[in-house]
């Protein structure tokens, strides 16, 4: 599977790309569509996958959409996270 993989527990929020990065770094970028004032973007340097506090979200919809390199191949990938 090539798909990013959004787990939420009551305290993190875990996004994990399908693969390590092989170059540079991640991007993350957690988007309201309803309230542009609530995004937020995070980095994964190194690895494949970011813990986010739960606190930093708000209740409602977020798009997630994550952009990598991975040899020599740049992916991106849209997942809906609904944050309680």
């Amino acid at each position: 599977g090539k798909k990013v993989e959004i787990n939420a527990t009551e305290n993190l929020v875990t996004v994990q790309l399908p693969m390590d990065i092989s170059e540079g770094k991640a991007e993350v970028r957690f988007y309201r569509p309803d309230n542009a004032s609530l995004d937020f973007n995070m980095t994964i340097k190194d690895g494949n996958s970011i813990m986010v506090p739960a606190a930093k979200f708000k209740t409602g919809v977020y798009k997630v959409k994550s952009i990598w390199m991975h040899e020599g191949k740049r992916y991106y990938d849209e997942q809906t996270y609904f944050a309680p």
